[in-house]
């Protein structure tokens, strides 16, 4: 019997891992723009600028908690592939 659908569930874990890692280098240190906003030396654009990056670095934390969210989506998908693949191939031969 051939299968309906094919579902490459390697590929699928390896799409979540490379998800997870891209997320993890994406919270990278953002610490490193403190002397050029001191450097500004305009309190008023030091404080615009450190407003920005504050909320730059919330921004960047919430794409990277949706990343593992995908990616852990991605892993339950392929998991659950995995399961119907085994189930339907126990249930031909058994």
């Amino acid at each position: 019997m051939t299968a309906i659908l094919s579902i490459d569930t390697a590929a699928m874990r390896l799409l979540a891992t490379r998800i997870r890692d891209a997320a993890q280098t994406g919270l990278g240190d953002h610490g490193g723009w403190q002397p050029a906003v001191t450097a500004l030396g305009a309190p008023a654009l030091m404080q615009a600028m450190s407003v920005f990056l504050d909320r730059w670095g919330a921004a960047v934390a919430d794409l990277v908690d949706d990343a593992h969210r995908l990616a852990d989506v991605i892993d339950l998908a392929a998991r659950s592939y995995q399961d119907v693949e085994s189930v339907s191939t126990r249930g031909m031969l058994g």
